[in-house]
């Protein structure tokens, strides 16, 4: 399966790309920018699970049955 995306989507993850350059996080401590993912994952209308601190699960559900 590919993924298209549009100009706009281009547009928008390279935006997030530099946000999170703009204000890194050590290895586990990665608060702000776990936060901004579990948004954006919202935002497609995901659902996601928070793991110890920063970690994030989110699940996606195929078409087919079985492992992928």
């Amino acid at each position: 399966m590919e993924i298209q995306l549009t100009a706009t989507d281009k547009e928008h993850l390279v935006r997030l790309r530099r946000s999170f350059h703009q204000a890194p996080e050590l290895g586990f401590e990665e608060v702000i920018t776990s936060k901004r993912v579990e948004q954006e994952l919202q935002s497609l209308g995901l659902t996601s699970e928070r793991w110890c601190k920063t970690g994030i699960i989110t699940v996606l559900e195929g078409e087919e049955s079985g492992p992928t």
